[in-house]
């Protein structure tokens, strides 16, 4: 980690004591973390009903060179359901549980729903 600044900060206010208490704070950031600005969002207009194997996050416009990749994303089920993130192996979740992830986690570019008739709802923000 980096120390970005750091800063110390005494209680002025306090009493009963010579010496007020000394607070040392510093902001720190990992090497790791980035900073992502979105270009906008995406979402369900709609209640909507999956079919098997569903894909959540639609196709961009044909005019994108890439397909989204959402740092911010949230899902609410009906029923309980499988999912399938990014490709990964399928993850129970039950009636109204839902999910959500922001920019610390790893960006969303696959979100699969394994069964069919399963109302859902989701948004997102993209790069």
């Amino acid at each position: 980690m980096t120390v970005i600044k750091q800063w110390n900060i005494q209680n002025l206010n306090h009493s009963g004591s010579s010496s007020p208490p000394f607070f040392d704070f510093q902001l720190e950031r990992n090497d790791h973390m980035s900073i992502h600005i979105g270009s906008g969002y995406i979402g369900s207009s709609n209640l909507e009903k999956s079919t098997p194997n569903q894909e959540v996050i639609p196709s961009p416009s044909p005019t994108w060179t890439l397909k989204y990749s959402l740092y911010k994303f949230s899902f609410s089920n009906d029923q309980e359901c499988h999912v399938s993130i990014n490709g990964g192996n399928p993850i129970y979740l039950r009636a109204g549980q839902g999910f959500q992830m922001d920019a610390h986690d790893l960006p969303i570019t696959s979100f699969k729903i394994s069964e069919s008739g399963i109302t859902y709802n989701f948004l997102g923000a993209h790069k």
